[in-house]
């Protein structure tokens, strides 16, 4: 018989992420709000550097707390700027999008995000993308279309 607890890592922090991604969930949509409102008056570059520098700001009391180092190693230095540039420039798009179109219908189409992180799991990292996965993606994107009801 095999211990649980011996199946994961001494460092997770389960209880830490779960409040972390609950935390996310209750707040991702009202950024998402506060961007379509603010984008009747203000330009979406303001919008843009205002939502990364507000994130900074309020995620940095958390990093202390949680006594995450800030360094990176040198290698990493190129495909975290290639992240944090892609990141950019779908944040802009996306709040480019809210400001022309329902926040439902723009959030309906956000949630086709996991089918291509199958695609490049399958075709790029040559990861195993069986039924099951994508069954639970179909599921998944379903729901949310249940949920926030866009009207196509």
């Amino acid at each position: 018989m095999t211990n649980v607890s011996s199946s994961t890592s001494s460092t997770d922090q389960i209880l830490t992420g779960v409040a972390l991604m609950l935390g996310f969930c209750l707040t991702a949509p009202l950024l998402d709000v506060a961007a379509k409102l603010a984008s009747e008056s203000v330009p979406v570059g303001q919008i843009t550097a205002a939502r990364f520098v507000v994130q900074c700001a309020l995620m940095a009391p958390f990093i202390w707390v949680m006594g995450l180092s800030l360094r990176v190693a040198k290698d990493l230095w190129l495909p975290l700027l290639f992240r944090a540039t892609l990141l950019l420039i779908a944040t802009f798009c996306f709040i480019s999008a809210i400001r022309v179109m329902p926040l439902a219908d723009a959030l309906a189409i956000v949630f086709i995000a996991p089918f291509i992180v199958l695609l490049v799991g399958k075709f790029y990292l040559g990861e195993d993308v069986g039924p099951r996965r994508v069954g639970a993606a179909l599921v998944g994107f379903v729901g949310v279309l249940f949920v926030i009801q866009p009207s196509f």
